[in-house]
């Protein structure tokens, strides 16, 4: 009868007498003829238990692993509604969806997070009669280099410093036109009335 683990010759287990592990010793003879995996075969403590340390059935001794797994996804899943947070075969699906829902949540905060930002800013520019293309734009133009992030905690809890960027860009908006009309006369070249013809 060949032991489970053991991958030895029969004849090696047929000469190994059964009171030798009753009496809590180990046959040398029984281990003779074993390959590498079964050199490592133990007596547990001399209680007449055979140990076997080999690389096969340390693999499929898994039952401790199992319950970790399964701890840490009920771990993650503590906080949900119903049956969810303490049955596995629901844990485990909850679980998964929550993870994948978390993964495209991730870029869909970015964009909630920035039209939030552009709907304060444009609120508190209206304000000061402005609106939010024409604050943005004048503000570059100026070199001032705050994000919409920057601009809209401002705009809430700094509404002075708000006031006078917003000031800041209207002027420089005004001196555009002043440059763009220059000194009130027409270019040469340009005809700005309707020849009639009689």
């Amino acid at each position: 009868m060949r032991t489970p683990g053991c991958h030895c010759r029969p004849e090696a287990h047929a000469r190994r007498p059964g009171r030798s592990l009753k009496e809590g010793g180990v046959d040398p003879e029984a281990l003779e003829g074993c390959g590498g995996r079964a050199t490592h075969a133990l007596v547990n403590g001399g209680a007449g238990v055979m140990v076997f340390l080999s690389a096969p059935l340390w693999l499929r001794n898994r039952i401790t692993d199992r319950y970790w797994r399964v701890q840490e996804v009920l771990k993650h899943a503590r906080h949900f509604r119903g049956r969810k947070n303490r049955c596995y075969r629901l844990a485990v699906r909850a679980v998964t969806r929550a993870f994948v829902r978390c993964t495209r949540a991730r870029s869909l905060k970015k964009r909630h997070l920035r039209t939030l930002w552009i709907n304060r800013i444009t609120a508190a520019s209206q304000e000061h009669g402005l609106k939010y293309p024409a604050f943005i734009l004048n503000l570059i133009k100026c070199q001032v280099e705050l994000n919409r992030k920057v601009l809209a905690d401002l705009a809430i809890y700094e509404p002075k410093t708000f006031k006078s960027l917003a000031a800041l860009s209207k002027r420089r908006r005004e001196e555009g036109f002043v440059a763009a009309l220059g000194d009130g006369k027409e270019p040469e070249g340009i005809f700005s009335r309707v020849a009639q013809h009689h």
